[in-house]
């Protein structure tokens, strides 16, 4: 078998992607099959004599029904181009070495046709996995994923939650199951008593590999908004890399709101996605069970979180749960969220939504058809809160909010005839101008 013929082309200094060919690999793509090319509509394919992956096997296992295709560019390793395999959202795959050989090390370069929202590798190795594919259509940069084993895989599973993702992946293997690596534990604890809700699942990282902070969905204070997690000396933003060099519980770090949504002179839009494929936790409320989940208000680059809060009644048995690309949601679960006279609520639905209400007894316009349904509700909030109830089974996306611009007060900083009374800093060290009463940017926009 020739497994080894990568190693030649690091002595080009050519490589696209740096990979660490020390070990013997093999890259599974769609050249691996015979004649060079997989077959349309295979399930499963294995590598063909003198290929990168000779001997290996990489099979859809998730859903049988599901076949492989070829992906819609080509990747370049090692000054070495391999055409992408195309998979199917959610489908779980799973990877068999030839006899005698242990993996310890897979790269995944990843990108995705999705049209809107990241990616993410779900599963790896029978656990839960939260690596984002952020690469969209691009095949010159696409996401690199690092998963490495604590003891060598003679087989191992992996799924992605995205539309049609496209990928290679670099297996690093031997012919021994011994591996000489350290793992180490991320816990996210909630030492806040005025925060509600909960924290990610704790994640074990493989010594030298580093994990994004995650963004929030789950954790909530009232008039805060979560920024970044702690390990008791440095602060990590959401999205950041974290390497941990030993077990460490990480907590939250909250930071005081910078404007009010429901007063601020310029129109913002919150959107709810409950799709896991972009990103939304896997939660199942139902039968009187209830949770919220949290999304971002952005004006002048100044994010705010906002919870929309879920109940599920008894009778009818209410239900939501979240899946890869919708989000089932039962008659009977009933959605509240901030609101103000003037906004517009649309969600997103498989089936026709036109039972469902706003405020009580407010009706959608419904457009669309099965499958792309969006329902558009005017609101008649209560207190600053409104509610969408859910009348039958159905299937949501999203449920966005776009709040309009409060009439009262300049929407941008006015120089004439006012002298600056103070100049502050945020935590997060944007400066901010308060005048007369008002909070601008240092761009002169009015933020509250």
């Amino acid at each position: 078998m020739k497994h080894n013929f990568l190693k030649s082309a690091l002595l080009l200094m050519m490589a696209t992607f740096s990979v660490n060919l020390m070990a013997d690999t093999a890259v599974l793509s769609w050249n691996m099959g015979e004649d060079g090319a997989a077959a349309t509509g295979a399930n499963s394919i294995t590598g063909a004599s003198g290929c990168a992956a000779e001997g290996f096997t990489i099979a859809i296992t998730g859903n049988t029904t599901k076949s492989w295709s070829q992906g819609n560019g080509n990747i370049t390793i090692d000054a070495v181009t391999y055409t992408t395999l195309k998979n199917s959202n959610g489908a779980q795959n799973t990877v068999t070495l030839p006899e005698g050989m242990y993996a310890s090390r897979v790269d995944f370069y990843v990108t995705t046709n999705a049209n809107e929202g990241n990616g993410v590798l779900s599963e790896f190795n029978g656990a839960a996995s939260s690596d984002v594919v952020s690469s969209v259509k691009n095949y010159t940069e696409p996401t690199h994923i690092i998963k490495k084993f604590t003891t060598g895989a003679h087989a191992f599973t992996f799924t992605f939650n995205t539309q049609q993702v496209c990928f290679i992946a670099v297996v690093t293997y031997s012919n021994s199951a011994t591996i000489d690596v350290q793992q180490y534990t991320v816990s996210f604890v909630n030492d806040d008593v005025e925060a509600e809700g909960t924290v990610p699942a704790a994640v074990d990282v493989i010594e030298d590999l580093s994990i994004k902070i995650p963004a929030n969905y789950t954790l909530y204070k009232e008039g805060y908004t979560l920024t970044g997690w702690s390990d008791g000396e440095d602060t990590y933003a959401i999205g950041a890399d974290f390497t941990p060099t030993a077990d460490v519980n990480l907590t939250p770090v909250f930071t005081p709101n910078t404007f009010n949504l429901l007063t601020a002179t310029t129109e913002i839009t919150v959107k709810w996605d409950f799709r896991q494929s972009a990103g939304a936790p896997a939660v199942t409320w139902q039968n009187g069970k209830g949770g919220f989940l949290v999304a971002h208000a952005t004006l002048a680059e100044q994010k705010v979180d906002v919870k929309l809060s879920i109940a599920t009644l008894t009778d009818p048995v209410g239900k939501f749960a979240t899946q890869s690309d919708w989000c089932q949601v039962n008659n009977g679960t009933i959605f509240t969220f901030p609101s103000k006279s003037g906004a517009t609520v649309t969600s997103n639905n498989y089936n026709e939504p036109s039972a469902n209400r706003m405020d009580e007894n407010i009706a959608p316009e419904v457009t669309g058809s099965t499958g792309n349904y969006v329902a558009t509700f005017s609101t008649n909030p209560t207190e600053n809160v409104s509610t969408l109830t859910n009348n039958a089974n159905n299937y949501f996306r999203y449920i966005q909010v776009v709040y309009p611009a409060s009439a009262s007060g300049p929407t941008a900083l006015d120089n004439t005839n006012s002298t600056i009374q103070t100049v502050k800093r945020i935590v997060n060290g944007q400066l901010l101008i308060e005048r007369d009463g008002k909070t601008y940017t240092m761009q002169g926009q009015l933020i509250k």
